[in-house]
């Protein structure tokens, strides 16, 4: 720990605020991890993206235009 704080003591005033930065956000990320870190099944569930009719329209479109590019031969 006393390494820690001596490259710590080292930094100039934008690496130290920079790594408090960095301590922030994974104190952050591990208050939204469970305990065990695994990602419960609710949540995997969340994570699952919804598209709509017009979504799935789109991308059928653009591939059907990308499939009608005329791509030029060395």
């Amino acid at each position: 720990m006393s390494d820690i704080v001596q490259k710590y003591s080292l930094l100039n005033r934008e690496g130290k605020k920079e790594v408090v930065l960095l301590i922030d956000k994974l104190l952050q990320e591990q208050k939204q991890k469970p305990v065990g870190g695994e990602i419960s099944y609710m949540d995997k569930i969340m994570t699952v993206s919804q598209w709509s009719e017009e979504d799935i329209e789109d991308l059928i479109n653009s591939r059907k235009r990308i499939q009608n590019w005329d791509i030029q031969e060395w």
